[in-house]
């Protein structure tokens, strides 16, 4: 989980972003497996984000960077998945984060015989 609120998003990133006609994006963290994975993406005007795309994949880097140099998320667990899902409204100047999470379940249990070979093998000392 975030340990705190997503701090200010930069101003260059907000007008880059509606430049690029992104309405939205997201952020997607994993964790659960010692290291915290940020995913980005984004919805807008395919037309105009289509025209962008090599300044996308910068604006993505940007995101990265301000995200990481602004935000601790460890990614530690005990190897099960959980997360948070980060939506950035551009349009309406908003932000929405849902936590998600991932628990064992287990199924149907079978128990059978053990079967234990005739001969035994010598074991080497």
């Amino acid at each position: 989980m975030l340990d705190e609120d997503l701090k200010p998003l930069p101003k260059r990133i907000y007008d880059k972003a509606l430049s690029f006609g992104i309405e939205k994006f997201y952020l997607t963290l994993e964790g659960g497996n010692d290291e915290g994975v940020l995913d980005v993406d984004w919805l807008g005007n395919n037309e105009v984000l289509n025209k962008n795309a090599s300044g996308l994949r910068e604006l993505e880097k940007e995101i990265n960077d301000w995200f990481w140099d602004n935000h601790d998320y460890s990614g530690a667990g005990d190897g099960n998945p959980y997360g948070e899902d980060i939506i950035i409204d551009l349009k309406e100047n908003k932000v929405q984060i849902s936590e998600w999470y991932t628990t064992r379940v287990d199924g149907e249990q079978s128990i059978t015989e053990l079967k234990i070979e005739e001969k035994a093998e010598e074991i080497a000392s």
